[in-house]
């Protein structure tokens, strides 16, 4: 007899409160009406009086489903930040124990969009398999060398079973079974490159079943999905389904949509923020992007589609654009678009930058703030945990026309 209540299991920190309930606002729009849901929220560091409010929100808004919160404060040592990661999600490492009553959840990041019933996985049928996921597709794409000291850091057996754990149906009776905390756990402080995605993966190789890519959709595989062969990862059916109908969207890279709402999928997230009691304060937060994505829908270049020849054109007649970046990544777009006849003015680093040498290629090289048009264009080429940072910089010196190099 299944059980009565689908349970799924999140993680906050007092970072992403406002994200969490937005997640689950989409979960409960797209539940079957006769269904019930607890969740499960796995809260590190976050202030009593959050935890009040956010029952309280909860508690008003969905009645018919249940709200567990659990403390678990110091409970994983060992665990760090990892760029836009959060050591918080090392928690659904402890999920068998933690819910020692319950045989199966589903673990959702808080850093989603649902946009179908998850109901339809939550029953599948385990057949021995301690997890199912979607395929993590940079990491199926690797190769050679890459995927050779991949494997040897982390101890994983093959790659070619890889899920990106931020949607995981788990079999969490099984998982007690094989003593998969107490595996688990004293890894967290060999800081794999990837954290606790690569331990569930380590430890469940050989028990890990798949979802469809649906499941589980990441905006930034867009371009690997466009660029490259991923028929040995889905099949060309399920990149199709995932394009179109998509259930879960997962940003899980730096550009999250509540900081960049003109990023790919964003208007996905943000179509339920509006409809939530935080859409005041992440409006207020993104509020110069939205202004400038406004104003830049006037310029001829916002209304071509990127990397077009048509756009290509359009750019060649700019005089003043900037690259923000000395990084290989910078110096291989600047390579890039002059060999297409592209002028670069100039080339910004920031102030607490080390400014060596002086140009490239004849080129200068310049510390950033200078004396910069404000109608100039920006393309930013550093890593994409930078682009927020930077991003607001160029914001308060009132520069807006910014362009990034995973969009090029």
């Amino acid at each position: 007899m299944r059980e009565l209540v689908i349970h799924v299991a999140m993680a906050t920190d007092k970072n992403y409160i406002g994200q969490t309930m937005v997640a689950i606002k989409s979960i409960i729009s797209r539940k079957n009406a006769s269904s019930r849901y607890c969740f499960h929220l796995l809260a590190d560091n976050v202030l009593e009086e959050d935890k009040e409010a956010f029952k309280k929100e909860f508690d008003n808004n969905y009645k018919d489903d249940l709200l567990d919160i659990i403390c678990i404060d110091g409970m994983i040592e060992g665990a760090r930040q990892m760029f836009h990661i959060s050591p918080t999600t090392c928690s659904r490492l402890l999920l068998p124990e933690i819910l020692s009553e319950i045989k199966r959840c589903l673990w959702l990041d808080s850093d989603v969009i649902v946009m179908d019933d998850v109901e339809s996985i939550y029953w599948m049928d385990f057949n021995d398999k301690l997890v199912f996921g979607v395929k993590a597709l940079p990491y199926h794409l690797m190769s050679g060398e890459a995927k050779d000291n991949y494997q040897a850091v982390t101890g994983i057996k093959k790659m070619n079973q890889y899920v990106n754990a931020g949607v995981l149906l788990m079999n969490l009776e099984e998982m007690r079974k094989e003593s998969f905390c107490d595996k688990a756990l004293p890894l967290v402080a060999e800081h794999l490159p990837s954290q606790d995605q690569d331990i569930i993966n380590k430890i469940c190789y050989n028990r890990i079943g798949f979802l469809s890519p649906k499941y589980n959709f990441a905006p930034k595989w867009i371009e690997d999905i466009n660029s490259r062969d991923c028929d040995s990862v889905f099949s060309p059916k399920e990149v199709t389904e995932a394009l179109t109908q998509p259930c879960i969207v997962h940003y899980c890279d730096g550009v999250k949509p509540w900081d960049f709402p003109e990023s790919i999928l964003a208007e996905k997230w943000w179509s339920v923020c509006k409809k939530s009691a935080w859409f005041s304060f992440f409006y207020q937060k993104a509020e110069n992007a939205f202004y400038y994505a406004v104003m830049n829908q006037k310029d001829a270049l916002w209304n071509i589609k990127q990397n077009s020849k048509e756009w290509l054109e359009e750019i060649k007649k700019q005089e003043r654009i900037y690259i923000y970046g000395f990084g290989k990544n910078a110096k291989n777009k600047v390579d890039e678009l002059t060999s297409l006849g592209v002028k670069i003015k100039g080339i910004l680093v920031s102030e607490d930058g080390n400014l060596t040498p002086d140009n490239y290629n004849g080129i200068p090289i310049r510390h950033f703030p200078t004396n910069v048009e404000e109608d100039a264009i920006i393309l930013v080429a550093t890593r994409k945990v930078h682009y927020k940072e930077i991003r607001d910089l160029l914001y308060t010196h009132g520069i807006g026309k910014i362009l990034y190099s995973s969009q090029l």
